[in-house]
Order: structure tokens, then C-alpha cells, then sequence
């Protein structure tokens, strides 16, 4: 895959000197066929490879994806605050930001929740 190209030259060249040192550019989207088809072992029932999906069931694991890779991010943030929270001491700011964080997350959770039964719904046993 080719890297994007900026207006601004300094993204490209700067591009051009890290690929030296083995940059790779990130495509903007996943392989949504390879994610999935490494998660079928842990569905623990029979569900078919993408490729095989309908579009209907497509757009629905693509949003099952998507959000369980929200949540681990936003789980990630919350431990980063979470583990600042006891290496710097108890901080006002801090702890705001990690309510916060920690809220986010936890709406992530609610969505991936209600994605996964919208998928579930479309393989039925």
C-alpha cells in the first residue's frame, strides 16, 4: 500500500526518511476479512468466513469490530490514567480525566454490547 501524500512536503519526506528505518504506513481501515476470520475460533460456535457474509451481516461485524476495538482502546486509556492516578499521587485534574476516560468507556462497552447482540441476532444456533 502506498503512503498517503500531503499537501505539506514535510509529511512526505518525513515519511520517506522513517521508511528507511522500516516505517509502514497504516492503511486507514483494517483488514475487516482478516480480523474477522482470526476471531471465528473464538466465537465458539460455526460462523462463516467474511467473504461469506451477506452485506446485511458484513455492516453488522464490521460495527461489531469496530466498536470491540473502541472499547480496548478506551480501556487502555483508563489504565494509563488509572496507573498515573497512584504513581503521581491523587490529583484533582487527574482524577476528572480518568472519570472521564472512564465513562467513555464505558459507553463504548454499552455500544459493543448492544453490536454483538445485533450480530448474534443474525446467526442464529
Amino acid at each position: 500500500m502506498a503512503a498517503p501524500r500531503f499537501p505539506n512536503r514535510l509529511f512526505q519526506d518525513g515519511r520517506r526518511v522513517l521508511r528507511r528505518f522500516g516505517y509502514r504506513a497504516r492503511p486507514s481501515e483494517p483488514d475487516w476479512a482478516r480480523v474477522w476470520d482470526r476471531q471465528l475460533s473464538a466465537r465458539g460456535r460455526r460462523i462463516p468466513r467474511f467473504t461469506q457474509l451477506t452485506a446485511e451481516q458484513r455492516a453488522a461485524a464490521v460495527e461489531y469490530m469496530r466498536r470491540r476495538m473502541a472499547a480496548d482502546q478506551n480501556l487502555n486509556v483508563c489504565e494509563r490514567l488509572h496507573y498515573s492516578l497512584f504513581a503521581k499521587g491523587i490529583d484533582t485534574d487527574l482524577v476528572e480525566r480518568y472519570a472521564a476516560a472512564r465513562e467513555v468507556y464505558e459507553e463504548c462497552v454499552e455500544d459493543f454490547g448492544r453490536a454483538r447482540e445485533r450480530l448474534d441476532a443474525m446467526f442464529p444456533d
